[in-house]
């Protein structure tokens, strides 16, 4: 089987698999207050070598994590600007990706879109022309930043329920 194959077959089982909602585990989430991501979020980024800010605000605009790297490296990823959803019963759809996209260009910074269950399937294929990463918390027990995705959904963002289409 090819990877391309393979690809596929995932992709249609992700759209075969009932939505349901997420279970925690962690005592100290509550999935009612966004700052237990945001804390995760600036943790892993630390532990990536970067510096971290929580809740600044970026052009009037609060902004959840802004990080930088310790030892820049002439690359994009040298300043993040992170958006985080911790939500757990609404997919998070292109209104986020436009949101932090246009943010990290105003500072400059890597557009980074946390989410803690998944995106519809029009906010990845946006994010994807708008080189926005996005982490899941899978993501974030990695030795490092994920690079951005080709092809496919980052394993676990990719759910049943998709935008209405708009006909033109």
């Amino acid at each position: 089987m090819t990877n391309f194959e393979r690809d596929i077959r995932e992709q249609i089982n992700a759209l075969s698999d009932p939505v349901s909602v997420r279970e925690d585990t962690d005592p100290e989430h509550d999935p009612t207050n966004g700052r237990w991501l945001e804390k995760h979020v600036a943790d892993a980024l630390e532990d990536w070598g970067y510096r971290t800010s929580r809740n600044e605000r970026l052009f009037g605009l609060e902004t959840d994590v802004v990080a930088q790297r310790n030892k820049h490296r002439d690359e994009p990823a040298d300043y993040l600007v992170v958006e985080c959803k911790d939500w757990h019963t609404t997919l998070v759809d292109r209104q986020a990706v436009e949101d932090i996209a246009l943010r990290a260009l105003l500072a400059r910074a890597m557009p980074v879109l946390a989410v803690s269950w998944g995106v519809t399937s029009k906010a990845w294929a946006l994010a994807q022309v708008l080189d926005v990463r996005i982490l899941t918390d899978e993501d974030l027990h990695k030795d490092s930043l994920p690079p951005l995705t080709e092809r496919r959904p980052p394993r676990g963002t990719f759910r049943t329920r998709r935008e209405p289409s708009i006909a033109h």
